[in-house]
């Protein structure tokens, strides 16, 4: 059973900037619990993807579609919704889009989830994948009794989606069996997704833009150095689909 107690948690740095569709978020924890649930920890403003629900389509497998109010939880890669307690549950039925009235339109892609799509064109499309990364690592006392670092490591024993569980049903739980301290960093994390004839091709930066477009060097290199892009800008990313869009 999951602890929902976590005394000796400590919060040591939180930073929260931007807004949707350009944001930063890092959270970092101090803790020796032999487990804590991130899901209660984490701010949901910061795990959803929109501020609020938003009223949108389901489009699955086999012409399948529902409607409701949605929203994408960051922490979990997965769609969720509101029960009419005011429980939030993760949405089991595999989407291949979702369509929002607000004109977002989520798309999946394999081996990585939900996407939000950027441009479509003929022959070429951008998704941006947003995530909220967690990364632990053992802290072990050094010289002078300053903590050090081990080798990074990854502890969670489940992404609970079940929705049976109290609460809603959404775990995302580390595990910490020897109370060791531990020091957790949550942060936003985005990338960006191309698909094109030859597939998808994940792309930060104008090597791997270069490999995934080889037809269209030349017109790549003269628009990167007239443009100045920022591969971290989604309104740059997004002017470089639609430039690509044309070249079809």
């Amino acid at each position: 059973m999951h602890s929902k107690s976590i005394p000796g948690l400590i919060l040591i740095l939180f930073l929260s900037l931007g807004s949707f569709g350009q944001r930063s978020y890092n959270q970092i924890f101090e803790f020796r619990n032999q487990q804590i649930n991130l899901v209660e920890h984490v701010p949901v403003e910061q795990q959803n993807l929109f501020p609020e629900y938003q009223p949108g389509t389901i489009y699955a497998r086999g012409g399948v579609t529902s409607t409701g109010n949605f929203n994408y939880n960051m922490l979990l890669n997965a769609l969720v919704s509101v029960n009419r307690r005011g429980e939030e549950l993760v949405v089991v039925t595999p989407a291949d889009s979702v369509v929002f009235e607000n004109g977002t339109v989520l798309v999946g892609f394999p081996e990585v989830g939900l996407t939000e799509r950027l441009a479509k064109h003929p022959g070429v499309s951008l998704a941006q994948r947003h995530t909220l990364r967690v990364r632990a690592e053992i802290l072990i006392p050094g010289a002078y009794g300053q903590p050090t670092r081990t080798s990074a490591v990854t502890r969670f024993s489940s992404v609970d989606m079940s929705n049976d569980r109290t609460g809603g049903g959404r775990f995302y739980v580390l595990d910490n069996p020897d109370r060791d301290p531990m020091e957790v960093n949550v942060r936003y994390e985005s990338s960006f997704i191309f698909r094109n004839k030859e597939g998808d091709h994940q792309v930060a930066n104008r090597r791997q833009l270069l490999s995934a477009f080889p037809e269209y060097r030349r017109e790549i290199r003269d628009f990167l150095a007239e443009m100045n892009t920022d591969f971290s800008s989604p309104a740059d990313m997004k002017k470089l689909a639609d430039y690509l869009g044309s070249l079809k």
